[in-house]
């Protein structure tokens, strides 16, 4: 009596689409990851040579974050005067209304910001070319 091995082996019609399926299972995975790799260090290279030094960029984060650290304390301080208690009602909307404008003021702060740092990014993308 034959084993399973010697019978499987004996069909070569079978032995050979086993053969040619475990080769694109295994195929395919390995072309995606070696092609992705290629399209990777591709990208790579091409980021590195656009890319360019923005001098000042450092100070104006720290100086944003400082502005915005700055207004989050401020709207801190409203926020606890919004919810006090022991203030009348009237003052409590005034200091809610008045929290609303602090984080609008955030939002346009962080705008500004984030405007400032694509403006000049595309000013140094522009002067690589």
């Amino acid at each position: 009596m034959s084993s399973i091995k010697e019978r499987f082996e004996s069909h070569p019609l079978i032995f050979g689409c086993s053969l040619l399926l475990t080769g694109l299972l295994t195929g395919v995975p390995v072309a995606k990851f070696l092609l992705s790799g290629e399209d990777q260090s591709k990208s790579v290279g091409r980021s590195a040579a656009l890319e360019c030094t923005i001098d000042g960029l450092p100070s104006l984060a720290e100086a944003h974050d400082k502005r915005v650290f700055a207004i989050q304390g401020k709207l801190l301080e409203i926020e606890a005067k919004a919810t006090d208690p022991s203030l009348i009602s009237s003052y409590q909307e005034k200091y809610l209304d008045s929290a609303v404008r602090v984080r609008a003021d955030i939002d346009v702060e962080n705008a500004f910001y984030n405007k400032s740092v694509e403006t000049l990014r595309a000013k140094c993308k522009y002067s690589e070319k």
